[in-house]
């Protein structure tokens, strides 16, 4: 699962932007064909051949890609033809242009100039937003694996970076056993393999199925934490507390399986237990 989360912004920005749409023609990576669908995580593309093939979002967003049918869905095609030296040459001419005149989906009088390609790249991305947005990813089984909640999601124009605020991050672990992280502000850097939440954060564990308003089991507060979403494993370098109850817990760095539901700490810990 590579930038799962790089794959949910970028479709949303598709999505946003319009660039790419069900029934247009594009080229990517040496694939060209129609849009038949566009996804959570990526965008659906069927060759003449009859292949389908799926393109992650990110790639969309971040390589270049020829719309053909952007503006028009007239599409001019160039066909590189490959002939012998000594060849005639206007009888070759001749012979593509008769050819040409036989498939029905070949206008013989374009209404208008050939326009240039509209080509897109990590250069041309727009800045966008979207407020009070709630953004899930599944596993191949259909399971929700991570929840994204935000107040504010904004993306830096002209990179395909994003920065959201007033943040939840939402491990779905299996077992019951789910993990959640809180902070003002978070970011999301290039790839989407990881999150990066700062400002009062906070990363509780909470089972699924507890009584409404029951304590958490534990609860790690410190300024800043990073999230890495493949290996669900959140990490800082800075100081942490750590509440079990009553009992508290103080240290320099951390790091925490969520997955495995271990917990590190790196350095300087002190213990404070009540009774």
């Amino acid at each position: 699962m590579d930038g799962p989360v790089s794959n949910l912004f970028s479709g949303v920005a598709l999505l946003l932007d319009k660039s790419i749409k069900p029934g247009d023609i594009i080229e990517v990576g040496g694939t060209y064909g129609w849009v038949s669908s566009l996804g959570a995580r990526y965008v659906a593309v069927e060759t003449r051949d009859g292949t389908e093939y799926l393109i992650p979002n990110e790639d969309i967003i971040t390589h270049q890609v020829i719309n053909w049918s952007h503006n028009d869905e007239r599409v001019r095609l160039k066909v590189p033809v490959r002939v012998p030296h000594d060849s005639d040459l206007d009888q070759v001419i001749a012979l593509m242009r008769e050819a040409a005149t036989h498939p029905h989906r070949i206008l013989s009088s374009p209404a208008h100039r050939p326009r240039a390609d509209l080509r897109t790249g990590k250069t041309d991305l727009p800045g966008y937003y979207l407020k009070n947005t709630v953004l899930t990813d599944y596993d191949a089984a259909g399971a929700a694996t991570i929840r994204i909640e935000a107040a504010r999601i904004d993306q830096i124009a002209q990179t395909p970076e994003v920065a959201l605020h007033d943040v939840r991050v939402e491990y779905l672990g299996g077992g019951g056993q789910n993990w959640v992280m809180f902070g003002d502000d978070a970011r999301v850097p290039p790839g989407g393999k990881v999150v990066e939440v700062f400002g009062n954060v906070r990363l509780q564990s909470e089972a699924a199925g507890a009584a409404a308003g029951a304590a958490p089991a534990a609860v790690v507060r410190t300024d800043s934490l990073t999230y890495d979403v493949t290996g669900a494993v959140a990490s800082t370098k800075g100081d942490v507390r750590i509440d079990f109850g009553a009992q508290t817990l103080s240290a320099r760095g951390l790091v925490a399986n969520l997955k495995e539901r271990t917990m590190r700490l790196e350095s300087k810990v002190n213990g404070r237990f009540h009774p």
